[in-house]
């Protein structure tokens, strides 16, 4: 029986994990076979598509033949911009309104079915780009967790994770530190996932805290690892948990997020993530788990058991039993 083919699309292979979304199909689906397209090298480290500068002829072929489609928000839009520029000899653009991304939404259209992130709560942009793309007949969406709450009917999907282990207890750090990763609005001055409101509850408690900033993503994991605690983001408006804190649970780390606005369905029912909704919450529940070590020993078992379903073989089901081809 041969399976059915599809194409992810992105920016880089880090973006939205397709590089590992893509990994998990291949050595795990029983129904499909897929590849991966992109037009910039990843900054994420998690590795490389087909890049349509170094190999055009290649990633043309996959592009016109594959109708099936996993578009990676914007940045998917856009290598396949740059492709279709390169095949028409002219600028063709992906803001839709933008007069020369017409050519973009037409060549989207013939194929028999488009899976387009359901966009950012991030970015400003994202609005007009999912209007657009849900005019097309053959789209359908899919979401992290943390963005559900805006689409949902879109498949709960995010990046699977095979090679995020716990460490030992004996190589953890010695003295009890807290993780955070700020995200890329920490350095343009905002407040970004709330990092003054964690950095203010734990300076009162006194205890010791690694932030992650504009590190390769291997480094980041295995400072994370070592830590005890993981806080996500403190910004309810922000919509919840994603893949850093997804990584931590991955990772066994008991991990604090406000998640008032999050929408837990499908793969990502029963996560045990604790919710925290201000700074009070926030230091009471940090002192628990620094001072019993058992509390956090059963959290972290919790969480390990927990992100099993986000292991590559239990993806590959996942996306068997769930998407529905035209």
């Amino acid at each position: 029986m041969s399976k059915t083919p599809f194409l992810f699309v992105s920016l880089d292979g880090g973006f939205g994990g397709s590089y590992n979304l893509n990994l998990a199909i291949n050595r795990y689906s029983t129904k499909y076979r897929s590849w991966l397209v992109t037009s910039r090298p990843s900054p994420y480290s998690f590795g490389e598509g087909i890049d349509i500068k170094k190999k055009p002829q290649v990633a043309g072929k996959l592009l016109e033949e594959v109708q099936r489609l996993f578009v990676v928000d914007c940045g998917g839009l856009l290598t396949i911009a740059r492709y279709l520029s390169q095949k028409y000899k002219r600028r063709i653009a992906w803001e839709p309104h933008d007069s020369r991304s017409k050519v973009l939404y037409k060549w989207l259209e013939s194929k028999s079915l488009v899976f387009f992130w359901s966009g950012s709560a991030y970015r400003c942009r994202s609005a007009e780009m999912n209007k657009a793309v849900r005019r097309l007949p053959c789209a359908r969406t899919f979401a992290m967790c943390d963005l559900l709450r805006c689409d949902p009917q879109a498949l709960p999907l995010m990046q699977p994770y095979d090679d995020l282990r716990p460490v030992p207890d004996s190589d953890k750090y010695e003295e009890f530190t807290v993780c955070h990763s700020p995200g890329y609005k920490h350095k343009a001055g905002s407040k970004g996932k709330g990092t003054p409101i964690i950095e203010e509850a734990l300076k009162s408690l006194g205890v010791r805290h690694a932030i992650l900033k504009g590190l390769p993503f291997k480094q980041a994991v295995q400072i994370k690892a070592r830590c005890h605690v993981f806080v996500d983001q403190m910004v309810p408006t922000v919509g919840g948990i994603g893949k850093s804190g997804l990584e931590a649970l991955c990772l066994g780390l008991p991990t604090l997020c406000d998640v008032s606005l999050s929408t837990f369905s499908g793969r990502y029912a029963e996560c045990p993530v604790i919710h925290v909704e201000n700074v009070d919450q926030l230091t009471s529940i940090i002192k628990k788990l620094r001072d019993d070590s058992e509390m956090r020993r059963l959290v972290s078992q919790l969480s390990l058991e927990w992100s099993k379903r986000l292991r590559f073989e239990p993806t590959a089901r996942y996306l068997d039993e769930t998407l529905e081809w035209r």
